[in-house]
């Protein structure tokens, strides 16, 4: 499966292709002939979706990066310039051209990846929620990385359309500016934002856990149930939301586990200064843990239900819960229950090195991510819980005693800020001590770390907790979505 730096890779080669037909005695015969111009005007527009993403912020609310969408608006405008004069020849088609197939090919590789990017982008034509990764397609570092790919294209593109002739000329100078324009903010990259590493996506396969995985095949094993638990899309029923708020305790319980034993290894390795950085991080998930108890023990009192769900997110979350029991301990089957743990896994043997520290790292940042977006669905959570008892009066305790659905409403909000923090710190400790990671790595961390989609679109239309009134009111109407319009294209008479 192809990823969006594969895809930049290819027009990029090709866009190579051209820069080194700049250099031919008779480029401006090549540059100004119809299929030439016929494909610097499908560049131009590739481009100008581009600027007009990053100028809407993918469709994602948020407060940062106002100076990127400034540039990405006004090197648009420009790009829109170029297109109208590169329109205005309105050349007939003939037959393709190298030059031609080069820019045909940089223009289609382009498009692609942005048509990838967009999958993990919410569409409300489709009802697509955004991934965990949209966060960081949008995030303001990341759009340097899409300046400098525009900045490179739109510089070769302005330079054959100055030798295309004198009524597209105009157009080099617009897509010229618009290369100025980028470069001002695309600069020199400090480090990898994980962008190329961005792919599909897609919902694995899951895969049941067996006895006697050996270290590869969990962490394997966890990555599908934390990706299956990201594509859930919050279904579930109240059997399943008490399920996942046990299984949150559970997981950071296990990998506050795993961090004591990454904090051993690494002062084995000579990293004590790293190790006594960790001790906050591991000191901040105890009382998160705890946290996530009180709201397993409010879920206790307001059901009465307590048989596990065994389809839905409730199976991938334990598949999750088992793979960490048994990734920290060294019994095979180890499963969770009251009864005498076993002995830690050793410290040497989960992570050999330094690198494989960081993927159990990255391991546990994912699934404390888990948690995170379990903490998120909290009104839904509680619409279902109160919806259940009104409806069904199965259990009218979970209607009447409102003083226990207000510690939910608390806690779960508190639990996600607290999980969020200690995200960050953690990866804040990975990225500082394993300078490269590589974009997958990278990619993996950012998305954990970054402010979810799904918290942002919550913050800027919050869903309202069911209560009696609302039961029994009509639905409201529904919140507009924030979406960028498509600005209009300028006249060609300039």
């Amino acid at each position: 499966m192809a990823t969006f730096g594969q895809l930049a890779a290819v027009a990029d080669r090709h866009r190579s292709e051209v820069h080194e037909a700049l250099r031919h005695p008779d480029i401006t015969v090549r540059a100004g002939r119809p299929g030439s111009l016929n494909e610097l005007g499908r560049l131009a527009r590739v481009l100008t979706r581009y600027t007009d993403r990053i100028a809407h912020g993918f469709g994602l609310p948020s407060d940062d990066g106002a100076h990127a969408r400034d540039i990405a608006r006004r090197a648009g405008a420009s790009l829109r310039h170029a297109t109208a004069y590169l329109d205005r020849a309105r050349p007939e088609p003939e037959q393709n051209t190298t030059l031609a197939q080069n820019l045909r090919a940089s223009a289609v590789a382009l498009g692609c990846g942005l048509d990838l990017l967009s999958t993990h982008l919410p569409s409300p034509d489709s009802g697509r929620n955004p991934t965990s990764v949209a966060a960081v397609i949008s995030a303001p570092d990341t759009a340097g990385d899409l300046f400098r790919l525009i900045n490179k294209h739109a510089t070769t593109a302005g330079r054959l359309a100055l030798n295309s002739g004198p009524i597209t000329r105009p157009a080099g100078q617009f897509l010229l500016r618009a290369a100025a324009l980028t470069g001002m903010f695309g600069h020199t990259p400090t480090r990898d934002t994980g962008l190329n590493a961005v792919a599909l996506p897609g919902t694995p396969d899951r895969i049941p856990p067996e006895a006697d995985e050996d270290r590869d095949q969990l962490i394997a094993g966890i990555d599908a149930s934390v990706r299956r638990l990201d594509a859930s899309q919050a279904e579930g029923s109240v059997t399943t939301w008490r399920y996942l708020a046990r299984a949150a305790a559970i997981t950071h319980q296990l990998d506050r586990h795993l961090l004591c034993v990454l904090r051993v290894r690494l002062e084995e390795l000579g990293q004590s200064q790293t190790a006594d950085q960790l001790w906050p991080v591991i000191k901040s998930m105890h009382h998160t843990a705890l946290r996530w108890r009180n709201v397993t023990r409010v879920w206790h009192e307001l059901t009465t239900d307590h048989q596990g769900p065994e389809i839905g997110p409730a199976t991938d979350a334990s598949d999750l819960i088992l793979r960490l029991g048994r990734l920290g301990y060294t019994d095979p089957a180890w499963r969770p229950g009251h009864r005498a743990q076993p002995a830690t896994t050793d410290p040497a043997q989960l992570a050999p090195t330094m690198s494989e520290v960081t993927r159990i790292g990255l391991t546990v940042i994912t699934t404390l991510g888990v948690c995170d977006q379990i903490a998120e669905q909290h009104r839904r959570a509680i619409n279902d819980l109160v919806r259940t008892g009104r409806l069904t009066a199965t259990n009218p305790k979970a209607v009447s005693h409102r003083r226990e659905i207000d510690k939910l409403r608390h806690h779960y909000p508190a639990n996600r800020t607290a999980g969020r923090q200690v995200i960050s710190r953690l990866a804040h400790l990975l990225h500082a001590n394993t300078p490269d990671l590589g974009s997958e790595a990278t990619l993996t961390l950012r998305s954990a770390a970054l402010p979810s989609p799904a918290a942002l679109a919550g913050a800027d239309c919050p869903l309202p907790a069911l209560t009696e009134e609302t039961l029994n009111a009509s639905p409201p109407a529904p919140a507009p979505f924030h979406q960028p319009t498509h600005p209009h294209r300028p006249s060609p008479h300039l």
